[in-house]
């Protein structure tokens, strides 16, 4: 845990003299967590992430397009048994970047939308399907599936933009009150999802 923690300080680090040297288009050293000491001598144009979720450390940098240089991330992503995005954007960059991960990966609302069409009998039916005494996880990733081949055959939102969460970043507390409430219905159904598949 104190490694990852260190490896995140030293992203953000790294994160922030990018930035940094970006704007000033100028050389400059760093040194990582196991003490080398890195050169640039022009601004990073491509970044592989240690792990997904340092991409916030990146949207704090770039609030426009966080995922502009991202070309790659560790496993994590590849491991998870469910990727949820606050939104259709997030979700296809996550998709773009591994597309195996495309019946994992949702926006939240989308997720809310999907699984609100699949019954609680649906849902332990398709997590049955894992087979006699399967892990828990098996099963989930049988309800799972069941959740994505929804897509298609759900009716779609009457606005694609309806799939999204509105983004509060460096917004008010009233944009975060939004955000929060837009959220809650696929982190509902997640839970529902995850009980129905594990009981």
């Amino acid at each position: 845990m104190l490694r990852r923690t260190f490896f995140a300080v030293a992203i953000a680090t790294l994160s922030a003299l990018v930035g940094t040297a970006a704007a000033e288009a100028q050389a400059f050293t760093v040194t990582d967590v196991a003490g080398r000491e890195v050169s640039f001598d022009k601004p990073v144009e491509r970044v592989i992430l240690g792990e997904g979720r340092q991409i916030y450390f990146v949207s704090v940098l770039d609030t426009e397009d966080p995922f502009k240089r991202v070309v790659g991330w560790r496993d994590d992503v590849r491991t998870a048994d469910l990727v949820l995005a606050m939104a259709r954007d997030h979700r296809r960059e996550v998709v773009e970047l591994d597309p195996s991960r495309m019946r994992q990966a949702f926006a939240a609302r989308e997720f809310a939308r999907l699984a609100a069409d699949l019954s609680d009998d649906d849902l332990r039916t398709a997590a049955a399907t894992a087979g006699q005494g399967a892990p828990p996880r098996e099963r989930f990733a049988a309800a799972l599936g069941a959740v994505a081949g929804r897509r298609g055959i759900t009716l779609p939102p009457a606005s694609p933009e309806d799939d999204d969460v509105i983004d509060p970043y460096g917004r008010s507390a009233a944009t975060y009150e939004r955000s929060a409430v837009e959220l809650e219905p696929g982190l509902v159904a997640v839970e529902r999802v995850v009980r129905i598949a594990f009981g």
